[in-house]
């Protein structure tokens, strides 16, 4: 069984960052509140992007696998098999991450 987003849906899940040698994880403070939260594509639905005019195809500028800062208090939380995901919209990833190579 898996999670199967539907229409404009993108299912994240949620990177938790901790800082190198602590073992401890405060609670997230009024002011990281508002920042945005960074995570992993793990599933697209099937009207995710937007249809170019030209040729009518629907064109996709997200992809499983790629990194992404959304909204913090963008979708919803769900848990799924022990997990925590979040289920947004396409509109609401604000840009992706590419890694320095």
């Amino acid at each position: 069984m898996k999670l199967i987003p539907k229409l404009d849906r993108v299912i994240v899940k949620r990177e938790t960052l901790q800082k190198e040698g602590s073992m401890i994880q405060l609670p997230d403070s009024v002011e990281s509140r508002n920042k945005p939260a960074r995570g992993v594509i793990v599933a697209l639905g099937p009207t995710v992007g937007y249809v170019d005019e030209e040729t009518k195809a629907l064109r996709r500028g997200l992809k499983v696998g790629e990194k992404v800062i959304f909204g913090r208090n963008a979708g919803t939380e769900i848990e799924y098999e022990g997990e925590k995901y979040w289920l947004i919209t396409d509109r609401d990833v604000l840009c992706g991450i590419e890694e320095d190579k």
